[in-house]
């Protein structure tokens, strides 16, 4: 069961992710400049809201729900995923490769003058380029409920949400195409580990509720109070 569901979810991840595998070959910056040129205000808005859902809010959201609404097990692998992305994020962005330029860093250093569009109202980063957090944010939560919810047609729409996701930290200039491809890896791998472990290791404890099951707070009948007669 452990296995098929992680087939399933993966062998999606990889289809998905091998079609866009050939991009890599490409010289560093030559997907970001070639979107860069296809800005539109229509598109600004759209990969705005798009970015959006990869940061803390979307984990917190997701965070609060499992807790209120679900056993300790899917709090516990949802936290446990987290922490895994979280530890290999820091592990780039300020250990191995701290420092790294992002585009707009990376093109006014070495690349001469050149005019990238950027789009209002978002702050450009200029280094720790490597990965993309959002990217592994984004993929992290889909993988896991994709996991969960184990229905292809749910993990390939999910999929999809979370690499348009990714598209838009290349289209507003915060990455390149290569640190959204890792960051894409990254992520799934997280989830995948953590609901390995929490599957193959069962504890009592994973049918407990941290919190009242609010679902049965809201559902509880109101007792009726049989009249007294006198």
């Amino acid at each position: 069961m452990i296995k098929n569901r992680l087939f399933n979810v993966v062998s999606v991840f990889l289809v998905l992710l091998l079609l866009v595998t050939p991009l890599l070959i490409f010289e560093k910056g030559t997907v970001l400049l070639f979107i860069n040129k296809n800005h539109s205000p229509a598109l600004d808005g759209v990969f705005k809201t798009l970015s959006s859902i990869g940061n803390g809010v979307s984990i917190a959201i997701v965070g609060i729900i499992l807790l209120l609404f679900f056993k300790v097990k899917r709090c516990y692998q949802f936290l446990l995923s987290f922490l895994i992305q979280l530890f290999i994020i820091l592990l780039f962005k300020k250990g191995i490769l701290h420092g790294s330029l992002r585009p707009f860093k990376y093109f006014g250093s070495n690349q001469g003058t050149i005019i990238l569009n950027l789009v209002e109202g978002v702050k450009i980063r200029r280094v720790g380029t490597f990965p993309s957090g959002h990217t592994a944010t984004i993929f992290f939560i889909t993988t896991f409920l994709a996991l969960w919810l184990n229905n292809k047609a749910t993990t390939i729409s999910l999929f999809v949400l979370a690499f348009f996701v990714g598209a838009s930290r290349i289209y507003l200039v915060q990455h390149f195409f290569f640190d959204v491809y890792f960051g894409a890896f990254f992520g799934v791998l997280s989830s995948v580990v953590s609901f390995y472990i929490v599957n193959r290791y069962h504890q009592a404890w994973y049918s407990r509720f941290l919190f009242p099951n609010a679902l049965e707070v809201f559902n509880k009948p109101i007792l009726q109070r049989t009249p007294k007669f006198r």
